[in-house]
Formats: structure tokens, sequence, C-alpha cells
């Protein structure tokens, strides 16, 4: 009984449930505007989605300085080393115009997944 129950919460820790919510279009980026903030994200979970949105031709900065077009702000999270992200959520900000591109919410999610969604975000942006 016990490992059929362990199996079903190993399954579940392994898909992100989860729900991508968009409020607008934001314009263009320039050309030296591929610039995005990282805001209340786990250290570990930071350094490792930095270097994956550098590939991406993405300028990464960390905390609330700085002069970037994007800003995504991890909020309302609880991360456990073991399972990963259980809940939480990103907001997308177009810090050019101050509105709230987009929106991700998420349950049960691994960090791998998070760091995908986020990517795959940014990349969608006309200009990116």
């Amino acid at each position: 009984m016990k490992k059929i129950l362990l199996a079903i919460l190993l399954l579940f820790t392994m898909v992100a449930c989860g729900n991508l919510e968009t409020y607008h279009t934001p314009p263009a980026l320039k050309k030296g505007q591929k610039t995005v903030r990282l805001v209340n994200f786990p250290i570990a979970f930071e350094g490792s989605l930095t270097k994956e949105l550098e590939k991406k031709g993405w300028d990464v900065y960390v905390g609330n300085s700085g002069n970037q077009a994007i800003k995504v702000e991890c909020s309302n999270f609880d991360f456990d080393m073991l399972y990963g992200f259980r809940q939480g959520s990103l907001k997308f900000i177009d810090l050019r115009t101050g509105k709230e591109i987009a929106r991700y919410n998420f349950k049960m999610a691994q960090p791998e997944s998070i760091q995908k969604k986020i990517v795959d975000v940014l990349q969608s942006f006309p200009g990116a």
C-alpha cells in the first residue's frame, strides 16, 4: 500500500500542472533590449536559469537594479529540495510599459519544467 501511494506521489511531482494566462502583447524588443530581471527566485534555480537564458542571447540581471526590458518575478512559491516547486506563480512584466504581460501559475512542478516555461515565454516575445 505504501509503495502505491509513493508511486502516485512521484507521478504528481513529475508532472507540471500549470496554466499560462496572457494579458497583453508587448511591443517588439529593439536591439539591446533583450534584457531580463529575475526577482525572488531561489539561488540555485536562479543560477541554472541564468545560464539557459544567456545561451539564448538574453542579458540577465538579478534583483531590483539596472535598466531591463522584462521582469520575471517568482511569488507565492513553496519549494522543497527533494520534490522541487510545489506551487507558485511567475509574473512577466514589461518594464518599458509597466504592464503585466503574462502570469504562469503552477502546482507540483519540477524546476526544469518551470525553467523551460520561462525560456519559452521570453523567446515568444516579438523581436526576441
